[in-house]
């Protein structure tokens, strides 16, 4: 079934389903604790990956701006293809349990902040 389903409309059906499906078991937490998180997910550098970004990365992987570094900083950096996966994530205080509520994946580039908006407002319902 998913194959069959062009990603956009995949992930809008989870992001909207699951948090539906969580509250109808009654397993948000009262509290109601969200966590945004992203995360960067490497790719071979093949331009078929549509919709990624080439980034310059350190040697932990962390990007970084090449205009503000020296040529000995740059030489331990390295060009990488990636996507930024952005999630929103239901837990507890006591961290016993978590929930992947809602995700996107898009570009590398991208900054996290308007995507994670996003997925708050997609999030159907009034726990968050």
């Amino acid at each position: 079934m998913a194959k069959a389903t062009e990603a956009e409309a995949l992930l809008a059906w989870y992001s909207r389903e699951v948090p539906r499906l969580l509250e109808h078991e009654k397993l948000f937490d009262p509290e109601g604790i969200f966590i945004g998180d992203a995360s960067y997910v490497f790719v071979p550098n093949n331009p078929h990956y549509e919709g990624s970004s080439v980034m310059l990365f350190d040697e932990h992987n962390h990007p970084v701006n090449e205009d503000k570094l020296s040529g000995k900083d740059r030489r331990r950096c390295r060009l990488r293809r990636c996507y930024k996966w952005v999630e929103l994530i239901h837990t507890n205080r006591r961290g016993e349990f978590f929930y992947f509520v809602a995700m996107h994946p898009g570009p590398g580039k991208d900054h996290e902040n308007p995507i994670l908006y996003d997925l708050v407002e997609t999030v159907p319902g009034s726990y968050i």
